[in-house]
Order: structure tokens, then C-alpha cells, then sequence
């Protein structure tokens, strides 16, 4: 099941592109540090600055960037996982958490978004 979603999914994103120029998201990097977010917001004061932790900590926060981008007219929109590693993460002590990470990042691209989208969710 999961495969043949998977398979919808991708032709659906290559016949968009058959059909014009496809537009992605941009700086997410660059749209949080503009929100002037708190140590809360990160999970605490060791985190502050490992943006991809606001997918455990402050999701709505980067839902509402996703939205942004789509209010925009972006396309596409990425995952804030940018740095999502092992060897990155241990500098925030999180290492033994980018699997969580990456599996809470993901679906804050889509679920909180209400805006349509190639892939209607």
C-alpha cells in the first residue's frame, strides 16, 4: 500500500512538471531567524539556534513557514531537516534523536497545511 502511494505521488509531482516550471520553497533558515523565536520555542537553552528541533518542540512554527512559502505560490516545500544528521545534531546532544527528528519533521510539511497542494493530504 504504502509503495503504490508513493508511486501516485511521484508521477503526480513529474506530470506537474511535463505541464510548467514547478516553484519551491525558499530560505527556511532565513525565515525563522526573522521570527525572533525564544529558548522555549527551540526546547530549551542548548537548543536555540538547531532549527531543525522545532519540529519536536515548536511544529506550528515551522507549519506556519510551510504556509508562507504556499501563500507565495511556492509549489513544493521542503522538510526542516536540513542538518537532521547524527554528526550535526550531537552538538545539541540530540544524535541519539534524528531518526524522532526526521520522522516528526516530516509530516509537519503537510498536515497542518490547508492551503491545496499537487498532493491533496
Amino acid at each position: 500500500m504504502q509503495e503504490t502511494h508513493t508511486i501516485i505521488k511521484k508521477t503526480a509531482y513529474l506530470d506537474a512538471l511535463k505541464e510548467r516550471v514547478l516553484v519551491f520553497d525558499g530560505a527556511m533558515g532565513t525565515m525563522l531567524q526573522s521570527m525572533k523565536l525564544t529558548e522555549a520555542d527551540f526546547g530549551g537553552k542548548a537548543l536555540v539556534g538547531c532549527n531543525d528541533a522545532l519540529a519536536l518542540f515548536s511544529p506550528e512554527v515551522i507549519a506556519s513557514v510551510h504556509r508562507a512559502y504556499l501563500e507565495a505560490g511556492a509549489d513544493v516545500i521542503e522538510t526542516d531537516t536540513f542538518r537532521a544528521n547524527r554528526l550535526t545534531l550531537a552538538d545539541y546532544g540530540l544524535a541519539d534523536r534524528v531518526i524522532e527528528l526526521n520522522r516528526a519533521a516530516a509530516p509537519v510539511s503537510y498536515t497542518h497545511l490547508t492551503l491545496p497542494t499537487i498532493y491533496p493530504v
